[in-house]
């Protein structure tokens, strides 16, 4: 009689957890159908982020990552923002905060009066890479993830606007258009400032847009902000 039993709740069991995973991809086909450009886009974004990280490892260090990587470490440890001053600072500590991990060698940079930004920045940068030599694969690769992380932002940002102002489809193909543009792919998993300033200049009008369809002192803030 109860071994009965049990046969007849391991049965039982069995049946509500299939009628339960049967029912959650019921709920999971029902959304993805109803936000099918939303999972499209989705979907383009990973296969650029999956492109960057598969190249980020084997491509070497490009000229300005060179210079950027230990400026923006360097304005992070010391709150100086003397080395490579003809590009603002905030892109390149974005890029160097998994470098507060790694914890890098930090070479003194020139303070002498005599020398000029250029020699300043060109000193420091070409005593941080040998000094940091061991860790030269780890230090390039966690900046550059922070990179990808911005252009991802900026193809969800470019996604989300064209919505808005065209509708769906037209937001698709302005993201598809991105993800597959060869200048991006290249300048979208560097440390530069190209892309990140893309991003900000439509986070402005992005911003601004709303606050003209509407205007709020939230609104307003957040203008204020994207401008800053």
């Amino acid at each position: 009689m109860s071994e009965t039993l049990n046969q007849e709740t391991v049965t039982t069991d069995g049946r509500g957890l299939w009628e339960t995973v049967a029912r959650a991809v019921r709920v999971g086909r029902r959304a993805v159908a109803h936000h099918k450009t939303e999972t499209l886009g989705a979907c383009l974004l990973v296969l650029m982020a999956a492109n960057m990280l598969a190249v980020i490892s084997r491509k070497t260090i490009t000229n300005d990552e060179v210079v950027h990587i230990p400026a923006g470490y360097y304005h992070l440890v010391s709150g100086n923002f003397q080395l490579n001053n003809e590009h603002p600072p905030l892109v390149k500590m974005w890029a160097a905060l998994p470098l507060l991990f790694i914890q890098p060698e930090e070479p003194t940079a020139p303070t002498g009066e005599q020398d000029n930004f250029m020699e300043r920045t060109a000193g420091f940068h070409a005593r941080f890479w040998p000094a940091n030599r061991a860790h030269f694969a780890s230090i390039t690769f966690w900046t550059r993830i922070m990179m990808i992380a911005l252009a991802l932002a900026l193809g969800a940002l470019i996604f989300v606007f064209a919505r808005e102002l065209f509708g769906a489809r037209a937001a698709l193909l302005a993201l598809a258009l991105y993800t597959l543009e060869p200048t991006v792919l290249a300048h979208g998993r560097v440390v530069h400032t190209d892309v990140p300033a893309a991003l900000v200049y439509l986070l402005f009008f992005f911003t601004l847009y709303h606050y003209g369809q509407h205007p709020t002192w939230r609104r307003a803030l957040a203008v204020g902000a994207a401008c800053g």
